[in-house]
């Protein structure tokens, strides 16, 4: 069974990103968790603006995250959990990325990329 759109948007964060969730929002969290999820990051005492987290979440928000897991002027390795692929395709298709690329990134089939657009499509429809 395949998880809609809206069930997608209210769904927990799993472990250490419903804490970055808390920090920087529902949208940067999924932003965060596609770019590092499922590897240990080091998040910096401070961020510098050509962190790649500057990139990905913006330089106020990559601020909070460092300012909330550090210690004084230490920084800390993080161990990120995987987001859920529902959330990972919408996160995909918002940024504005095609089908193919979402695939790729994903390592899914395009089928299961149009699947999830289809089902984000309807209940867009639905609202």
């Amino acid at each position: 069974m395949t998880m809609t759109d809206k069930q997608a948007s209210t769904m927990e964060l799993p472990g250490l990103l419903a804490e970055v969730e808390g920090v920087v929002g529902r949208d940067a969290a999924i932003k965060f968790a596609t770019a590092c999820g499922g590897t240990r990051i080091y998040m910096p005492a401070s961020v510098p603006s050509e962190h790649w987290m500057v990139e990905v979440i913006g330089i106020n928000a990559a601020e909070k995250l460092s300012k909330h897991f550090s210690f004084g002027r230490r920084g800390i390795r993080l161990d990120i959990p995987m987001m859920p692929r529902a959330l990972q395709i919408r996160a995909l298709t918002k940024a504005g990325a095609s089908s193919r690329e979402i695939a790729l990134n994903l390592g899914v089939t395009q089928r299961t990329v149009h699947n999830h657009r289809k089902k984000m499509h309807d209940d867009e429809k639905r609202r």
